[in-house]
């Protein structure tokens, strides 16, 4: 099973994965308010790949309940050795003005 960061606890993780090795990013929300995460960067680009962008990759807490919130579930990969940040952030897409002042979840990756 691929390692999984979840950010219930707070905005900034670290991990260090190898290459050709997948993890998940998890984060909680309730795409029936009209938010969902979005990942900021495509600086992940040349270490890392996207396999899941969290668009597709959603846990409904309570299957059956109308409006009910989840987890988004973003996956990668490992593709080659180096370290970037993929910054995550909780937004109405239609909202452009959002995605420069909300704080970003940060998680720092190294590749090895």
């Amino acid at each position: 099973m691929a390692p999984a960061i979840d950010f219930t606890t707070g905005r900034e993780e670290t991990l260090e994965i190898e290459t050709g090795k997948e993890f998940e990013v998890k984060l909680k929300g309730n795409p029936s308010t009209g938010y969902s995460w979005e990942l900021l960067s495509d600086q992940q680009a040349s270490h890392m790949t996207v396999v899941n962008d969290g668009k597709h990759g959603f846990e409904v807490s309570n299957p059956g309940t109308c409006g009910s919130g989840g987890t988004f579930i973003f996956r990668f990969r490992g593709k080659a050795p180096g370290s970037t940040d993929l910054r995550f952030v909780y937004v109405r897409p239609w909202e452009k003005h959002s995605y420069t002042t909300t704080v970003p979840n940060v998680l720092h990756v190294t590749v090895k």
